[in-house]
């Protein structure tokens, strides 16, 4: 949920502004921050996550670069997990730093960057415990920024900075959310694995069409295309039968299925 921030000041938000200082000002024209991670990762989950609680106090007030210094600090501290984290007293939040990130940057122009750090947040499977909220902005967000990138090229400088810092968490260094399929918030929730678990499908709600991806022998996931006909019209459900055939229902109520390893479609 969404909680009304507070202004305090601590001792780690004067440090964090001493830190940031050198390149809080990328925007307008000074040398931009360093892409390696401020401090090591730890090794275990941490018990108190101040520059998480530091970032969303910068947030609250709009201080989008500070904000995003301190969200890339504490990711950098530990992955994104969704889990809850105390800010102060009884008051948690979900530990989404890569949706905050992700926010701090679109206000900051990054639009490239911002949708970059929201499309690795785990609000991509969907709402976390206490974050309906975020998951609703998430979802607006990543699709007028989808959208917005499609027509406009990458902004240099300080924007340039953030991609390569994102682009350098790897599956295997702290701060990623490894997504075995490449799917976005438009097909969290019309998703479906055969028994198996070697296929999914997923609705993709904008051009309103199906998508398939199978799962290779060395456990990547590739694309899987479905016959071209029949046309699929305004599909609305999924569902893998046992012996593995995909039946799709469109809003008329009609189900196509689609026989597993086959090219040839039926329909009800």
């Amino acid at each position: 949920m969404l909680c009304p921030g507070g202004n305090w000041r601590t001792p780690l938000s004067l440090a964090l502004a001493l830190l940031l200082a050198p390149g809080a000002s990328g925007a307008q024209g000074t040398a931009a921050p360093a892409t390696e991670c401020p401090a090591p990762a730890a090794t275990e989950r941490p018990g108190s996550f101040p520059e998480y609680r530091e970032g969303y106090r910068l947030y609250k007030i709009e201080a989008w670069e500070e904000a995003a210094e301190a969200f890339w600090a504490s990711l950098c501290r530990w992955p994104e997990d969704g889990e809850t984290v105390r800010i102060s007293g009884r008051w948690y939040l979900p530990y989404i730093p890569r949706y905050y990130l992700g926010t701090a940057l679109n206000a900051l122009g990054c639009g490239h960057a911002a949708l970059q750090s929201l499309e690795t947040s785990v609000l991509s499977a969907g709402p976390v415990y206490r974050g309906e909220d975020e998951a609703r902005h998430w979802s607006t967000l990543v699709l007028e920024l989808q959208a917005r990138t499609l027509s406009s090229p990458p902004v240099g400088g300080l924007c340039a900075t953030w991609r390569q810092r994102l682009s350098s968490l790897t599956p295997d260094s702290p701060g990623d959310f490894p997504r075995a399929v490449p799917i976005t918030y438009r097909h969290a929730f019309h998703l479906a694995v055969n028994p198996p678990g070697n296929r999914l499908a997923v609705i993709d709600v904008v051009p309103g069409k199906v998508l398939q991806w199978r799962r290779t022998k060395a456990g990547d996931w590739v694309p899987d295309p479905l016959p071209t006909t029949p046309e699929i019209e305004r599909p609305t459900a999924l569902l893998y039968t046992l012996d593995g055939a995909l039946l799709v229902v469109q809003a008329s109520g009609k189900i196509i299925e689609f026989p597993p390893e086959e090219k040839t479609t039926k329909q009800h």
